[in-house]
């Protein structure tokens, strides 16, 4: 069954100042409407058994045929009051990365490339180029920092110390994203 945890988590994506009473109110909607669609369902099922077998379903058919309308209201009420506020949690996400150029950067394939600037950088990144690479000058900085920030969002492995396999690679990548952005820009390569 649907229950207080799952509808709050899904009200509280769609508005985090919804209240418990909102909360409650709505939990309370839900298992009104369960409670009158599982009977409704329970019903229709007894009648269309009745109809095909000409008699009245004996124990064990009844248990079948509850645990089905269990089953099935539990999923039209679930459509009903859920889907929609799964809907709008969605929306919300998605309006939520078009307007954060941060998110749209480091969510996006190659946007890391494309918009480093917009990268929010944390203090733990920073750490990590100066530590490793503290000769490199602040455009290659920029592009180093979005790309780990980008690797981070990912949960994939990104060069964090000295003796990292991944830092060759990585100061590859960096270069190579430079490069292109300077032909790109009619700059000269270095």
């Amino acid at each position: 069954m649907i229950g207080y945890d799952e509808i709050k988590t899904a009200l509280m994506a769609v508005n985090p100042q919804t209240t418990p009473e909102q909360i409650q109110q709505y939990e309370q909607q839900i298992q009104d409407a369960f409670s009158d669609r599982k009977q409704t369902v329970m019903h229709e099922l007894r009648t269309q058994w009745i109809t095909h077998h000409n008699r009245q379903p004996d124990g064990l058919t009844w248990g079948q045929i509850v645990d089905a309308a269990h089953q099935s209201a539990e999923q039209q009420i679930r459509q009903e009051y859920l889907a929609e506020l799964t809907e709008q949690v969605i929306q919300n996400q998605l309006n939520e990365v078009e307007d954060s150029p941060h998110l749209r950067t480091i969510q996006t394939p190659g946007m890391w490339q494309e918009t480093p600037e917009d990268v929010e950088i944390s203090s733990a990144t920073w750490e990590i180029l100066h530590d490793l690479w503290p000769d490199k000058n602040p455009t290659w900085y920029m592009y180093a920092a979005a790309l780990i920030e980008r690797m981070k969002h990912l949960n994939r492995p990104y060069p964090a110390d000295w003796d990292s396999k991944l830092k060759a690679p990585f100061e590859k990548k960096i270069d190579q994203a430079i490069r292109d952005q300077e032909a790109k820009a009619g700059k000269p390569t270095k």
